[in-house]
């Protein structure tokens, strides 16, 4: 629901994802959480979106500009 709203907002590029992709800040804080046993740090929230999530969304649906890597000789 978030990433359609997004995409309605001209926020994020129209494009398909994959399940793995939408639900990844939900799979980093149920992480977070079984393996300190605590609540999770409103710090680490905000890395996971801002630093994670939001980078990977864009990047799925942005054609790169930059030209191929040339193979190794």
């Amino acid at each position: 629901m978030i990433v359609a709203r997004a995409v309605e907002r001209g926020e994020l590029p129209d494009v398909p994802r994959s399940p793995r992709v939408v639900n990844l800040p939900l799979d980093l804080l149920r992480h977070d959480m079984f393996m300190t046993m605590r609540a999770v740090p409103d710090e680490s929230i905000i890395e996971f979106v801002d630093e994670v999530w939001l980078p990977l969304l864009g990047a799925l649906g942005v054609p790169s500009t930059s030209p191929a890597p040339a193979p190794p000789a």
